[in-house]
């Protein structure tokens, strides 16, 4: 479409990626030229991108989504990535996903009109230094290199220099051969660093001692989402007690709403520290599955329900850790759940030796727990704030 308005509201848009406005007038215009089908569209997913999954209007409007890109989606994707796998939020194409020889092949691409923000990289490894010299990544808000094998600290330093990453705000290099504190040192020291605001460094083996370079480095001061899972890592490189200790004393990591650390080993000693440091004040979602707590007691409850410092606090998620019946009390009874929007109890168990399983159930299970008790559901369902728990 050449229509000067056209052009016009998509660069209004780009200039404004982050505003609804400029994204519902066009929609209006796109009402009164004809094409309600886009206006519908931008609608939708504006609505979408408000709402929670729970919410009962989202499962409709995600129907809706599904029915007009099945009819539509041609016709509204970026033609200089054709055949490349795109993305739309908030009614057009944000993200793409692409292999890194694609795009050093295709640097044009990255001209295209709207508000392009992100791209996730396949097998860059190879390409790390070609990618970087590509002028239109000074366009991009994420870049997405999961599974990028860098070659040590070096690789990094090289890569995150040399690119024109001037935009960048929210970096994934998940699953990308980092260990302990040597990459995030490498890292830091590029003029990268103090850009970022998210940072997902899961499927890595950093362990405590790459939390202390987070925790420690003046440079990573500007961060506000933090995720580091540890989906399959072995123990001694996951984050530990020692590792939330750091969290909590860290006089750079003081911006975090979004805290991510699930399928780590916390534990019941370092819930309390992270809870009860004024670092906390800041969070909106804290991430905390398959952490063991609940392992010796449920002590870690109270910690939690008891912190002055998670007033801002609306999603928690907890799966896959302990909780029995004084925890459970507590938990239904804390005040700061009216201001929730949830509490993810999703596969969690009853303490270790309440309700053993039969052998041939522990067997499956794997340490022989039960799941939550019918007392501890039943404790949760009285709760004057019961529906802000998922089960």
């Amino acid at each position: 479409m050449n229509n000067p308005m056209h052009s016009a509201f998509l660069a209004a848009i780009a200039d404004r990626p982050d505003d609804d406005l400029p994204r519902l007038v066009y929609a209006d215009w796109l009402d009164e030229n004809s094409q309600p089908e886009r206006a519908e569209f931008i609608r939708t997913q504006i609505e979408l991108a408000k709402l929670p999954e729970h919410d009962p209007r989202f499962l409709p409007l995600k129907a809706r989504e599904r029915e007009l890109l099945a009819a539509h989606k041609d016709a509204w994707t970026l033609p200089g990535f054709r055949d490349i796998s795109q993305h739309f939020r908030r009614g057009f194409v944000e993200t793409v996903n692409a292999t890194a020889e694609w795009l050093v092949g295709h640097p044009q691409a990255f001209d295209a009109p709207g508000p392009l923000r992100g791209v996730r990289v396949f097998t860059a490894s190879g390409f790390l230094a070609a990618l970087s010299e590509i002028p239109g990544l000074a366009r991009l808000e994420t870049l997405d290199l999961t599974n990028t094998r860098f070659a040590g600290a070096d690789d990094v330093r090289a890569f995150f220099t040399t690119a024109r990453l001037d935009n960048l705000r929210t970096l994934a290099v998940r699953n990308s051969n980092w260990w302990e504190g040597e990459e995030l040192n490498a890292l830091a020291d590029t003029p990268v660093a103090e850009r970022l605001r998210v940072l997902d460094l899961s499927g890595n083996r950093i362990g405590d001692a790459g939390v202390r370079v987070l925790a420690s480095r003046p440079e990573f001061r500007n961060l506000e989402s933090l995720t580091y899972r540890g989906d399959e890592i072995d123990y001694q490189l996951c984050v530990h007690a020692i590792g939330a200790r750091a969290l909590a004393e860290s006089t750079t990591l003081t911006r975090l709403s979004v805290l991510d650390l699930g399928d780590q080993y916390l534990g019941d000693g370092g819930l309390p520290l992270l809870v009860n440091s004024p670092n906390a004040a800041g969070l909106k979602r804290l991430v905390l599955d398959y952490n063991d707590l609940g392992d010796i007691g449920e002590e870690w409850v109270g910690a939690l329900v008891r912190s002055p410092y998670l007033g801002n606090l609306r999603d928690l998620v907890l799966c896959g850790n302990r909780l029995g019946s004084p925890g459970a009390g507590e938990l239904a009874n804390w005040p700061h759940l009216a201001q929730m929007r949830s509490v993810d109890l999703r596969e969690c168990r009853a303490p270790i030796g309440a309700n053993p399983l039969p052998l041939e159930r522990r067997r499956s299970v794997g340490d022989g727990s039960a799941p939550l008790t019918a007392d501890v559901r039943a404790i949760l369902m009285r709760s004057p704030w019961a529906e802000k728990f998922v089960l």
